[in-house]
């Protein structure tokens, strides 16, 4: 038996059997809007929704885009508005995207410099990060991204309210709050939080440098480094949740999972000699037939299937009570309950960070740190899960369903 929708149900029925293969809404229209540029056109957006009928799951979602534009005759948007030149337009935007380029115009009035190879100093990737994506698609992803969120909770009948939420406050225990900055971040661990804490320590003068990668990643760890929202009364938590940034980032499922795994039960660190004694001693002994001694005792090898199998397992302790390092990012978040300003994903990880801090006017202060080091479990995720029975994955991903769904993700192995 296993849990599908509250209910128990026998091994042998899978949600996929159950699909419904999502179809498009009519298209809905804005009003021409336009920028106002000489000889320019305005554009009206158009927007539909995959609810005709909707998706049974994140597999099944419509293809094609939900967003598209149209040119139109921007006459009356425009009348009683000065047109600018394209050269007027120009220059308004060098001049707001000068700050990110002081070797090229140190004195900021926006002209640009011609280009040579010797314009740039060694170290400019390192000091500011630009992303190639303009702003206004950057917050076009992001609509799209809180759209889908929006769209995934209002299906889920399993969402908490705020009142609830209040009651229960350590469900409010991995949200960071910078009062200095107004912000709350909510940290998902495998998702670059070590990165985010250093910048926050940076920000709020915790630190003895103005270079996050300078802080010994431990220390951004401590458990009294930050005030989480937790820590605060109901009225100060529901003032905060309406008046401060929220950002939160996150990751595929799976590749997060494979992550905590390669990072907690691979390495030779303090931290995996934690994670083998507390949770690998345990793996070994349920899920390993004849095991030896060494790995009762140690815990040092165990592999993903048993992992997986540990979190499967109906014995498992409610997936609340999971470890933060593979508990369900919904769970950790609560995306359905508290509605984030930036969601960021992993994988255009430099370009969500720069908007996040040009949300929150920081890009001058600060820049979020690039790693040397890309990660490379995104190509790792078959080769491990490859090992699983297509019952296990579906298993999985059951556990993890709400985030794929959430945040657009899919799933291998079903395809």
């Amino acid at each position: 038996m296993w849990c599908d929708g509250g209910n128990c149900v026998p091994t042998g029925r899978s949600v996929i059997l159950q699909s419904v293969q999502g179809g498009w809404s009519d298209w809905k229209s804005k009003p021409c809007s336009s920028g106002c540029l000489h000889k320019s056109k305005g554009a009206i957006v158009s927007e539909r929704e995959c609810n005709n009928p909707k998706p049974s799951d994140v597999l099944h979602r419509c293809e094609g885009a939900s967003v598209k534009a149209t040119t139109c005759d921007d006459a009356k948007v425009c009348t009683g508005k000065s047109r600018l030149t394209p050269v007027e337009f120009a220059t308004q935007q060098c001049a707001k995207f000068g700050q990110f380029v002081p070797f090229i115009d140190p004195k900021g009035t926006g002209m640009q410099a011609a280009y040579s190879d010797n314009s740039f100093p060694a170290n400019a990737g390192t000091e500011k990060y630009l992303p190639e994506k303009s702003i206004l698609v950057l917050e076009t992803e992001q609509t799209q991204r809180k759209k889908l969120v929006k769209e995934v909770c209002t299906l889920s009948q399993k969402n908490p309210n705020l009142d609830s939420v209040i009651k229960n406050r350590t469900l409010l225990d991995h949200i960071i709050v910078d009062e200095e900055h107004r912000l709350l971040y909510c940290y998902v661990p495998k998702v670059a939080c070590t990165n985010w804490k250093r910048l926050l320590m940076v920000l709020m003068g915790k630190a003895n440098t103005t270079n996050p990668l300078a802080i010994v990643a431990d220390d951004s760890h401590r458990l009294n480094v930050f005030r989480r929202l937790d820590n605060y009364t109901g009225e100060e938590i529901r003032y905060r949740l309406d008046h401060f940034m929220k950002f939160i980032f996150i990751r595929h499922p799976f590749e997060r999972l494979v992550s905590a795994f390669r990072n907690k039960f691979g390495q030779n660190s303090s931290s995996s000699d934690y994670f083998r004694s507390r949770y690998g001693r345990q793996i070994v002994k349920q899920y390993r037939t004849n095991a030896s001694e060494e790995s009762l005792s140690r815990g040092h090898d165990v592999t993903f299937r048993e992992f997986v199998q540990y979190i499967i397992d109906p014995r498992t302790v409610a997936r609340a009570n999971f470890n933060e390092h593979w508990r369900p990012m919904v769970d950790l978040c609560l995306p359905c309950t508290i509605q984030y300003n930036v969601i960021g994903k992993y994988e255009s990880l430099m370009d969500d960070a720069w908007l996040v801090l040009e949300k929150a006017n920081l890009n001058q202060k600060v820049s979020f740190p690039r790693s040397d080091r890309p990660s490379s479990t995104n190509s790792l995720v078959e080769e491990y899960t490859k090992h699983l029975t297509r019952e296990e994955l579906l298993h999985l991903y059951h556990i993890y369903e709400m985030d794929f769904r959430l945040f657009d993700y899919h799933s291998p192995g079903f395809d």
